[in-house]
């Protein structure tokens, strides 16, 4: 989905999917042996009409969810600049109220625990439960980067927390 509006219909185990919102973000961040480039924000509203429709989301999510709910999903390009592979623990998302979601603990990172080869690069994305009104606040999202591993499992760079918000110059 890339216009506000648009949606993908229900099957029979995912809900009807509809973009509420759209932010092209494209921000690069350097971490000790990665770049992190986060892509594409959107909001989207969830319309479930079964349980089977939320049963992927409740398990990632670690959260019961009701038949309509709001997932904010991020995009996202993880370059390994150091010449050994690394890994990483995932991504985190900070909502426009504060609050820091976790994998299993209202987010999920589908790249989570990947392998990264020397120079080598992979997309993913991370996905939060938001509020429909985070909408009008996509500038107002944060993301906590992972923590990269090297090859001898020793931490080359800490967690930190990335704004989204445009610098102005």
């Amino acid at each position: 989905m890339t216009k506000v509006g648009q949606y993908q219909r229900a099957e029979e185990d995912y809900p009807q999917a509809t973009l509420l919102a759209i932010k092209h973000y494209n921000k690069t961040f350097n971490v000790d042996g990665a770049t992190i480039k986060i892509t594409t924000g959107k909001l989207i509203q969830m319309d479930a009409t079964t349980k089977r429709q939320r049963d992927e989301h409740e398990t990632n999510f670690g959260e019961h969810l009701g038949k309509k709910y709001y997932v904010y999903q991020i995009e996202y390009v993880l370059t390994n600049t150091s010449d050994q592979k690394i890994s990483e623990e995932g991504l985190e998302v900070i909502t426009p109220r504060g609050d820091q979601l976790t994998t299993n603990n209202g987010a999920v990172d589908f790249g989570s625990g990947a392998t990264i080869q020397a120079h080598a690069k992979k997309t993913d994305y991370l996905q939060a439960l938001v509020k429909k009104s985070d909408k009008n606040k996509m500038d107002k999202f944060k993301i906590v980067s992972p923590e990269i591993i090297d090859n001898d499992g020793i931490t080359v760079a800490e967690a930190q927390t990335l704004s989204l918000v445009k610098s102005s110059n």
